[in-house]
């Protein structure tokens, strides 16, 4: 679910946000009567897909720098202590 939420929503956010205003456009176009429609295969493709790997790297990034523990916290591996299991963690010093 963490990779879908930091990898896949960034990517296809701007190509459905543009899906999107395709969409109003044309249903604009035909309650106006125009002829002339915006298309989907009009798009620039590039230009989104790179949008959508930079929103990708900033969403790592801002995940990277501001989640997590201290740097000096240790981790405490799950153990066994008298036949029960001890789940592990972060210890602070």
């Amino acid at each position: 679910m963490r990779q879908f939420l930091s990898i896949a929503i960034p990517i296809m956010m701007p190509m459905a946000l543009y899906m999107a205003w395709i969409s109003i456009a044309q249903w604009r176009a035909r309650t106006k009567g125009l002829t002339e429609m915006p298309q989907y295969g009009d798009a620039p493709w590039t230009m989104l897909a790179g949008a959508g790997v930079a929103l990708m790297g900033l969403t790592l990034g801002a995940t990277a720098l501001l989640t997590g523990d201290d740097p000096d916290t240790a981790y405490r591996p799950p153990r066994v202590i008298d036949g029960q299991i001890v789940p592990g963690g972060a210890t602070r010093p």
